[in-house]
């Protein structure tokens, strides 16, 4: 049986690889079922993945569907039918567990797998092969005469350990990730892992669609079981630094504990960076002493507003003044420290957006990500907005975070989240110099022309990244030299037409 496991996301080359589509492969490799990957991201077209099941038919295609990536995940659906009407297209991911009903509505998907994969795709696979009816596979959905059925929920996998080391080779894009360009402080090559599943947290943007992927509880694979794949990494991709990409990494305290004494024991502190996000609400300086020993030298934090109602909103548990504290703490320890900030919520006016700009004021952090707020279908927020009237955009279309406007606000007039987003780009770069930037900088560029042998990809890092992200001046010069580059290509295409 041939089986193709694909990654639709169309030319948006990044360095974060699919390693959802990776621990699956990987998974059914270790139990005998061969698969083949292909992953889009550095496609400008679906030319890679036509030409491939031309090449060689496929039985089975499971497709990897986030929200985000539904409309080209139906356009695979459709190439596939319409080559082989007999092969079953499956769908699977966040999208299709959130919205089951909706996916398997379009005519050229068969199946849809419900939460975690592994074992369930696996099942479905050998009740595929062996002819058997696909009732007894819990955790799927498929078609009966022309209804949408839906099997017993599966549950969850509660020893992560059972799943192997994601296979990085048999995605074929792998090495491309590896050495794409990277953002600070990603020193490159680095290194992608996931160490758990479930969440605990309320978080209205994204909840409860993430509890119906993976759980409330937190799973976690065991501390030997990281080190062991931060090692794998280490001495088969050379990786020069390691991200948890994992939403708390403090939501096991005593794991976390037992994980940085062993990183520590292993001396993996001295040969890769070590980089991960978690919730405010979980940090004090004790627990950023023990990271910052074990190696850590970088964390995200979902700030979102500078006020306290918008937190309430959103379903956040910390203060502005938490924040204050632990990016206070972060700097005094040497951290690299992003934050997060959503604006335009429900309920936000000109003073809640002042509160967000003096908050970004006050705690300076080194890195950052401002961007609209952009409910996904499966979030308590989206079904709130979409119950008052607020949306501006269709249910499946492809809303950009960085496009303002999406949402009806009544308490604000045209311009004022763009000129909130500015003012909080402007108060991010307020006080910073390119000789007082963090110390990190130079040793990430360096790692960038030691990976990348481009000269152009350092330039791109200087000037993009490093003094755009450390001079009001830089920041303002460099806006205007890419603003009219952008004007002269449009006008040149204009003329082309």
């Amino acid at each position: 049986m041939k089986i193709y496991l694909v990654y639709p996301y169309l030319n948006a080359p990044y360095f974060f690889p699919p390693l959802g589509i990776v621990c699956l492969a990987s998974y059914l490799k270790a139990r005998g079922i061969e698969t083949e990957l292909i992953d889009l991201v550095f496609s400008s077209s679906y030319d890679l993945y036509t030409n491939r099941i031309k090449l060689s038919p496929p039985d089975v295609v499971g497709i990897s569907t986030l929200t985000l990536t539904l409309p080209n995940a139906l356009e695979i659906a459709k190439i596939t039918k319409s080559l082989y009407p007999s092969c079953k297209v499956v769908l699977g991911g966040p999208h299709a567990t959130v919205m089951p009903e909706e996916s398997l509505a379009d005519e050229n998907v068969d199946l849809v797998v419900l939460g975690e994969g592994e074992e369930t795709f696996t099942e479905l696979i050998r009740a595929l092969i062996q002819r058997t009816g696909l009732e007894a596979v819990k955790g799927i959905g498929f078609k009966s005469g022309g209804k949408a059925v839906f099997t017993e929920k599966r549950p969850f996998i509660q020893d992560l350990d059972v799943l192997p080391i994601p296979d990085r080779s048999l995605l074929p894009t792998f090495e491309k990730y590896l050495y794409n360009q990277t953002s600070f402080p990603f020193f490159m090559p680095p290194g992608i892992i996931i160490v758990s599943r479930g969440c605990p947290f309320k978080c209205t943007f994204c909840q409860p669609m993430l509890s119906c992927l993976y759980g409330e509880r937190v799973r976690l694979k065991s501390p030997t079981s990281v080190v062991r794949e931060i090692e794998y990494l280490i001495d088969t991709y050379k990786v020069k630094s390691i991200y948890f990409t994992d939403d708390t990494f403090w939501a096991n305290p005593k794991w976390a504990h037992e994980l940085c004494a062993l990183i520590k024991d292993r001396g993996i502190n001295r040969k890769v960076y070590l980089l991960a996000q978690t919730n405010l609400a979980t940090l004090d300086e004790s627990r950023i002493r023990v990271m910052k020993d074990a190696g850590f030298v970088y964390m995200g934090f979902g700030v979102e507003s500078g006020n306290p109602t918008i937190l309430k909103v959103l379903g956040k548990t910390h203060s502005p003044e938490k924040a204050r504290v632990i990016f206070t703490l972060c700097k005094q320890y040497g951290i690299v420290c992003s934050a997060n900030f959503i604006i335009g919520s429900p309920g936000e006016t000109p003073q809640t957006l002042q509160d967000s700009i003096d908050l970004m004021t006050d705690i300076k952090p080194d890195m950052k990500d401002i961007h609209y707020l952009t409910p996904t279908p499966g979030s308590a927020l989206y079904d709130y907005c979409e119950k008052e009237g607020m949306l501006k955009y269709a249910k499946w279309s492809d809303p950009n975070r960085y496009t303002p406007n999406l949402l009806k606000l009544p308490n604000l007039g045209e311009g004022d989240l763009q000129r909130a987003y500015h003012r909080m780009n402007e108060a991010f770069l307020e006080g910073k110099s390119l000789c007082s930037a963090h110390p990190l900088w130079r040793k990430y560029i360096w790692s960038v022309a030691a990976a990348t042998k481009n000269t152009r990809a350092v330039m791109r890092v200087f000037v993009l990244q490093y003094m755009m992200m450390n001079s009001l001046f830089w920041f303002r010069f460099w806006t205007k030299v890419l603003d009219l580059r952008d004007s002269l290509r449009g006008r040149k295409r204009s003329l082309e037409d």
